[in-house]
């Protein structure tokens, strides 16, 4: 018999696998002002309508080869790839967790994806998504006050440390080291993960961003000075901090810190 729990994960993923098709779409149109519903999927060369049937999440990319089927043009496998990471991701959370926590997660994780990815292409983090994320942490902390004592203090820890680090940076380089976007993604993270989750985020984010940044100018041979979008990296730690959830007093017992 199939465990309950993985088969729920697994209709999960199949739904994730539809809403990371959305997330293609709302990546694409949001910082362009262009409607997220109408008109409907299409290819960007020919403009041509995108069947439905050309249109199965992640099957459909590997059957067309990764063309249009009308005009031959390629599509980005990124297409693929959110798709199939939404869809990973949504399994986990139904897999993993109680109903109200699994559908938190779920959304949550897949505001951050928009978010990551509409970073990575322009450097720029909506203020819609930050706000619509909010939105849903703070219902969700209305139906389940116990938890919002932890948010409080996850969302001011954050923004805190974070805009420490900023003004830090900002007076050591005399330039601008991130942007507002990642200050507001950072209090909602904050706000979901709690104050030991946030700071460990942030410091490993920061770390991250900083290898990526000299294995990037390595590798281009770019100027030292280059912009990397910070967003992501906050994003998905913080994503992988909430799914590990590690016993903070028995790490800093470990470290000897208490």
């Amino acid at each position: 018999m199939i465990e309950p729990g993985l088969f729920l994960g697994v209709i999960a993923a199949l739904a994730g696998m539809m809403i990371g098709s959305f997330l293609n779409v709302v990546i694409y149109r949001l910082p362009k002002n262009e409607s997220i519903v109408l008109p409907g999927s299409h290819c960007t060369s020919c403009n041509s309508a995108i069947k439905w049937y050309h249109n199965i999440p992640i099957l459909s990319y590997f059957i067309l080869r990764g063309k249009c089927a009308n005009c031959g043009e390629s599509f980005s496998f990124r297409y693929a790839f959110v798709e199939m990471l939404t869809g990973t991701l949504w399994f986990w959370g139904f897999y993993k967790y109680a109903l109200p926590e699994a559908i938190l997660f779920v959304i949550i994780v897949s505001i951050l994806i928009a978010i990551s990815f509409i970073d990575i292409d322009l450097m720029i983090i909506p203020l819609v998504l930050i706000l619509m994320a909010l939105v849903v942490l703070f219902g969700y902390y209305l139906i389940y006050p116990e938890n919002a004592i932890t948010a409080i203090w996850g969302m001011l820890m954050g923004v805190c440390y974070l805009g420490g680090v900023y003004l830090l940076t900002k007076g050591m380089f005399k330039k601008e080291t991130m942007g507002m976007g990642d200050l507001q993604l950072i209090a909602v993270l904050g706000s979901w993960i709690g104050p030991m989750n946030i700071a460990a985020t942030i410091f490993l984010g920061s770390l991250i961003t900083l290898i990526a940044f000299g294995i990037a100018n390595r590798l281009s041979g770019k100027e030292a000075d280059r912009a990397l979008p910070f967003g992501p990296f906050l994003a998905f730690t913080g994503i992988a901090m909430f799914m590990l959830n590690p016993d903070w007093m028995n790490v800093m017992k470990y470290l000897h810190v208490i």
